[in-house]
C-alpha cells in the first residue's frame, strides 16, 4: 500500500504557513542564531511573524516572505 497526500482541492501550493524554529529560520536567511534572536529582541522581525509556540518561539516564515521588498 502507497501514502496518500491529502491536500483541500482549493489549496494552492505554497499556500500554507510556513513555521521555522529560530534556528532553522537563521539557516534559512544565511545568518547565525545570535543574529536571529537579536532582530526578535530588538523588533526587527515584521508584525505577526515571531510566535511563542508551547514556550519556544517560532517565525512564521511565511508572514516574513511576505514582508520583503524587492530591490528595484
Amino acid at each position: 500500500m502507497t501514502a496518500a497526500t491529502i491536500r483541500r482541492i482549493d489549496e494552492k501550493e505554497g499556500d500554507h504557513e510556513e513555521m521555522l524554529t529560530v534556528p532553522q529560520f537563521a539557516k534559512r536567511v544565511h545568518r547565525n542564531r545570535q543574529t536571529a534572536y537579536a532582530w526578535i529582541r530588538n523588533g526587527k522581525m515584521p508584525a505577526g511573524s515571531v510566535v511563542m509556540v508551547q514556550g519556544h518561539l517560532e517565525v512564521n516564515y511565511t508572514v516574513y516572505r511576505q514582508s520583503i521588498k524587492p530591490v528595484a
